[in-house]
């Protein structure tokens, strides 16, 4: 299948998203006059963006040095959040702030146009904008603006090599904390002597102890990982299903507005046609009314 040129995508994306299917066409009907018909059937298949696509797409063509700040910031995050760099909380206000940044220009690019940046939109945005980033390979179609699809949000793990567990159950809560290394703890010093009644107590108290650790509630921590694992799939799976239903209706909507489109056209050609024939038959009419009179068209 014939690649797309990027300047005829350029163009294309930065028309309005009320004008996307009509400027589509427009170029589809061109490369047709051109002869290069592989490239019209490839542009042919460019669906139109869905809302958080579009003004992602929109703020990284007008804001190209927002974009690059944000990307640096999900990378100084990611190193950070390995070990291998700085403050993990700096990093994360910084990266906070420039993917604020990019919202803000969203929000604007979208009340230019007359399109509402609800909660939801601007969260779709945002997850986009956080997948791309953090997805190397789609980084490019990110930085140039020509995502084709919108992303998932990437999730902790993406970021960090440490591992997950959870705390003691503490009425009825359940907290997750990062699991750091155990410190080695300091060579005993050298034994001293001790008395009979002092082993004793030391006796007794090691035995308390292991009583008291025998009693305590201890953390679960396979069940707790396989029911993160499981959550994080259930998440995955729900956010894709989500995303394929919105991939279906923009594709129904887009069929539709297809089928509008060239129903106006025929419709528009059927009336020049009726309009044609009508003056033919007004003209047949004068003339009848002309030889009925014995008039000939000559002598008028």
């Amino acid at each position: 299948m014939a690649t797309r040129r990027p300047d005829t995508l350029a163009r294309l994306y930065e028309a309005p998203l009320s004008d996307f299917i009509r400027e589509r066409d427009a170029q589809v009907a061109r490369l047709r006059e051109a002869g290069r018909r592989d490239e019209a059937l490839a542009l042919k298949s460019v669906r139109k963006p869905g809302v958080p696509l579009w003004a992602v797409n929109h703020v990284a063509r007008h804001h190209p040095e927002s974009v690059s700040r944000f990307i640096d910031a999900v990378d100084r995050l990611r190193q950070a959040q390995l070990g291998r760099t700085g403050s993990t909380a700096d990093h994360v206000k910084q990266e906070r702030a420039t993917l604020n940044e990019l919202l803000d220009h969203a929000r604007r690019a979208l009340g230019d146009t007359g399109l509402r940046a609800t909660d939801a939109t601007l969260s779709r945005i945002s997850a986009t904008l956080l997948g791309a980033a953090a997805d190397r390979e789609a980084r490019d179609d990110l930085r140039s603006g020509r995502l084709s699809e919108e992303r998932a949000a990437p999730g902790f793990e993406v970021f960090s090599g440490e591992r997950v567990t959870a705390r003691p159950a503490t009425r009825g809560n359940r907290r997750l904390e990062l699991v750091k290394p155990a410190r080695e703890q300091p060579a005993a010093s050298a034994h001293r002597p001790e008395s009979a009644p002092a082993k004793r107590r030391v006796g007794r108290q090691s035995e308390d102890g292991r009583v008291k650790r025998d009693a305590a509630p201890q953390p679960e921590r396979a069940p707790v990982k396989r029911d993160i694992a499981r959550a994080a799939g259930r998440r995955e799976q729900a956010e894709r299903r989500r995303l394929r239903e919105l991939e279906r209706e923009a594709a129904r909507q887009e069929r539709q507005a297809d089928q509008a489109t060239a129903d106006a056209a025929r419709l528009r050609e059927r009336l020049v046609e009726l309009d044609r024939r009508a003056g033919e038959a007004r003209r047949a009419a004068e003339r009848a009314r002309q030889t009925a009179r014995g008039i000939r068209p000559a002598d008028r």
